[in-house]
């Protein structure tokens, strides 16, 4: 048994010095650079110095682009329009870039003729092929789904790490002065975040984006919304993103002493009304929802659908808005990054 385990041994040590040396033997033709990292969902990819035509297949990296002048030449329609819907300031940049449905067209991403093309992990899997069009840099974002860990990765892949870090500073001087608004105590309020729904109601848990803010900020979370562990009540899907299907039954795993409801964006004006005033009639008229101690208390508040997608630094920073609104009464001197994004460019010039 000694020598069969000692043989596993070398047989696994030999083929890590195998995989290193070949990882060490892959070069990059002039122009282009060796880009590694661990949340990069490939082998290491040989990347433009300098790209200029971006195919964008993912939201961070789509507003990332947008906020440093980079050029897209296709986007993914889902991202365009939530990008116009929670910051209209960026619909003006976007309303002209060629947009993909799901999953993304290769004749279109051939047409479009990249120099690169960004995208996140998606477990089917759909982008097969595209690396004989351009280099493809997917980033797998497995349990961070955090604005941070998105936007740093892009921000290598650009070589814009100093932008990033002045986003992070911004965002670190927001939280530190609501903390320093919300006390010591902060942490025992537990906030709710949840997305009414005649179907499929949901809500995020702590490794949601969403979560991931709160946390930041320091305030607790509900007992059914610290684990992203599929207990009683829970229903079917959703806990790999971050958030879980509930019944409504099982309303009470959403109370809180502070509940916040939001629904998804959507720059389709009759959508729009459509889903607006199902979340009002619900949020005034449903009997289960209106039981719940949050709400009894006046503590539930409807908020922007900048929740729903808190996965960039401009929705992520909306976020820490609102809780600055409803949880304090302080005005925050550092100002919000999001601010000068959230009416139509021609109406802000």
């Amino acid at each position: 048994m000694k020598v069969r385990i000692s043989l596993l041994v070398a047989v696994v040590l030999m083929m890590s010095v195998q995989f290193a040396a070949a990882q060490e033997t892959i070069t990059c033709e002039e122009g282009f650079w060796l880009f590694d990292h661990e949340r990069l969902a490939s082998d290491p990819v040989c990347v433009p110095d300098n790209p200029q035509r971006i195919v964008s297949l993912d939201m961070p990296a789509t507003e990332f682009l947008l906020l440093n002048d980079i050029p897209i030449v296709g986007v993914f329609g889902y991202a365009a329009d939530e990008i116009s819907a929670v910051t209209p300031g960026l619909a003006d940049e976007l309303k002209d870039i060629p947009r993909f449905d799901w999953p993304p067209s290769l004749e279109l991403v051939t047409e479009l003729n990249p120099d690169l093309i960004v995208a996140f992990k998606d477990s089917s899997l759909f982008y097969s092929g595209m690396e004989q069009i351009a280099p493809i840099v997917v980033y797998d974002a497995a349990y961070a789904t955090d604005w941070k860990s998105s936007t740093s990765f892009w921000s290598e892949v650009f070589h814009k790490e100093d932008a990033y870090a002045d986003m992070l500073d911004t965002y670190n001087a927001r939280i530190e002065e609501l903390q320093t608004a919300l006390g010591e105590n902060r942490g025992e309020l537990k906030v709710s975040a949840f997305v009414p729904s005649p179907t499929y109601p949901m809500m995020w848990l702590v490794d949601s984006a969403q979560g991931i803010v709160l946390n930041d900020v320091g305030l607790g979370r509900p007992d059914s919304q610290a684990t992203n562990f599929a207990d009683g009540g829970y229903v079917e899907g959703g806990a790999d993103y971050g958030f879980v299907a509930i019944s409504e039954e099982a309303l009470g795993l959403v109370d809180g002493d502070v509940i916040f409801v939001f629904t998804y964006p959507s720059t389709d004006a009759a959508e729009n009304d459509e889903i607006n005033t199902y979340l009002k009639d619900y949020y005034e008229n449903d009997v289960v929802f209106n039981a719940l101690s949050g709400v009894e208390a006046g503590n539930a508040h409807i908020v922007g659908p900048h929740w729903f997608r808190a996965q960039t630094y401009l929705a992520a920073n909306l976020m820490l808005d609102d809780l600055f609104t409803y949880l304090t009464d302080v005005e925050p001197t550092v100002p919000s990054p999001a601010a000068e994004y959230m009416t139509p460019a021609e109406a802000s010039s």
